[in-house]
């Protein structure tokens, strides 16, 4: 499988002079080192990250005095370790937390400390293994070596201007691809963004708009054809959204969820009105029970007796709370694929919940041609997490925690997956637990209640929370390394179906 990176760099930020002076080293090697994660670092970058680790063909990770404390550095070295391509070095000696020390790790204590020094031959005899190629023994000039590292520079900085300004633009996401190509370590996230903003372009009408509409037409009807004539001509010249909005590529940071919601209210489709009374009753079977009468009323896929609804489909037979409670995303999968997507989106533009959010899951894996995570979010997981679905919750903190639909904002995240796990989704509560390990979205860190949260969803089979108290005792987080109690959540993860280690070196 080829790769845009063959090494992705992590490290500190404040030894990020070592990790330039590595990655210009190996440069010289005529390898493909990615080196700019100070520049996203944090929590706010995290997925574009994730993506470029996913885009290497390994990942070296820079231990250190300062680098065993950091929770990025930890996390970024997580992602490499589960997918195999974790290669430890150490800058000063320090050995890396006990879950890598099955790895063997390499010294470059001497190497950060003198100049001029050749790269360890164990190092690049590693790298050679790793990545599966032949490394170069002729050197390219050191000029160029240092232009490749910069050109990476440059297109984090790059991204980072027009992944984050306050105003989003087409031409700017199009700009970075055309200047970036094939290479473009964020092409995905650009494209993705791209069609989300052209999206916003179209503006669909409000709702409220709509209900003027048809007021305005019902008096039309009574007052007699000059009024409905007016009101006719006035319908075709309103429905067009003016230029003006309609070429709105900016959406300021929502403040609030009540912003949010009025939001994702006013870019709601237009939904067909009828006036056939029996609807309800026909597909009653096949909704939610939590649903009001007002809102199926409202919501009712006019078609519904013609689809045959009560015949073709009912979530709740296919997926039990518990699986929504603890399922991870490829857990639905099979379920998805058993499942007439035509059908499903049948029963969800009814109203169903179950159904909005396994509609929205669909979306969200790609089942439907052509995945829109903007449709998604506004027809099917936003209004089912409005109306109490745990895990479509747990969804729309997925938006906000990526930046993809929503405006990047970790707080709402977090918020939501508290809000998922308070309507009973473990997920969500693994997350929550996760705020407080780190002091994420805007909570006071407090390890001793998140290592409490980790042991009660581990006790009910959630297998991250059982490795994340893993790793809490095999590290100073509880005031103690304990590899004995650490073990123990070890072993129930791999019951669980997902097998790490660690294991102390000499």
């Amino acid at each position: 499988m080829s790769t845009k990176n063959d090494i992705f760099l992590a490290y500190k930020v404040e030894e990020q002079d070592a990790a330039k002076r590595l990655a210009e080293a190996l440069s010289r090697y005529d390898l493909r080192p990615w080196f700019a994660a100070n520049l996203l670092a944090g929590q706010t970058y995290e997925d574009e990250i994730f993506s470029v680790i996913d885009n290497s063909s390994v990942a070296i990770v820079l231990w250190s005095k300062l680098s065993v404390e950091s929770p990025w550095v930890r996390a970024e070295a997580n992602h490499a370790f589960t997918q195999g391509k974790l290669i430890p070095v150490s800058l000063d000696g320090t050995l890396p937390p006990p879950l890598y020390r099955g790895l063997q790790t390499l010294d470059l204590s001497k190497w950060a400390e003198e100049e001029g020094l050749e790269l360890p031959e164990v190092l690049l005899k590693s790298l050679e293994s790793a990545i599966g190629k032949k490394i170069s023994e002729q050197k390219i000039p050191e000029k160029i070596a240092k232009n490749r590292i910069e050109e990476g520079i440059k297109e984090a900085e790059f991204w980072t201007t027009v992944s984050r300004s306050r105003i989003q633009s087409i031409a700017e996401y199009e700009h970075y691809l055309r200047e970036y190509g094939d290479s473009a370590q964020w092409a995905d996230f650009a494209e993705i963004r791209i069609k989300e903003l052209r999206e916003l372009k179209k503006r669909p009408i409000s709702k409220k708009f709509v209900a003027i509409l048809g007021t305005l037409a019902l008096l039309a009807t009574i007052a007699g054809p000059i009024v409905a004539l007016y009101i006719s001509r006035s319908v075709s010249t309103k429905i067009t959204v003016p230029d003006k909005e309609s070429e709105v590529t900016t959406e300021s940071p929502i403040s609030s969820p009540t912003e949010l919601k009025d939001r994702v209210d006013t870019q709601a489709p237009l939904k067909e009105k009828t006036d056939k009374t029996s609807t309800t009753s026909e597909i009653s079977n096949n909704v939610d029970k939590t649903i009001s009468d007002e809102d199926t009323n409202n919501e009712l896929n006019p078609n519904s007796e013609d689809l045959g609804l009560t015949d073709k489909l009912n979530v709740s037979d296919l997926i039990s709370d518990n699986q929504w409670s603890t399922f991870a995303l490829e857990d639905f999968k099979p379920i998805i694929r058993n499942v007439d997507l035509r059908d499903l989106t049948s029963v969800a533009d009814a109203g169903s919940l179950d159904a909005m959010a396994l509609t929205g899951l669909a979306h969200h894996l790609s089942f439907f041609p052509e995945t829109d995570h903007g449709l998604e979010l506004r027809n099917y997981t936003q209004p089912a997490c409005d109306r109490g679905h745990a895990r479509a919750c747990s969804l729309v903190a997925w938006h906000y925690r990526t930046g993809i639909s929503y405006p990047k904002n970790q707080k709402l995240a977090y918020d939501n997956y508290e809000k998922a796990c308070d309507l009973g989704a473990l997920v969500g509560c693994n997350y929550k637990a996760v705020r407080y390990r780190m002091g994420w979205g805007g909570v006071q860190k407090n390890v001793q209640y998140a290592a409490k949260e980790f042991e009660e969803l581990c006790n009910k089979n959630v297998v991250w929370s059982c490795i994340n108290l893993a790793e809490m005792w095999g590290s100073n987080e509880l005031g103690e390394i304990n590899l004995e109690n650490g073990q123990v959540y070890l072993d129930k993860a791999c019951k669980l179906g997902t097998c790490v280690s660690y294991t102390t070196s000499n």
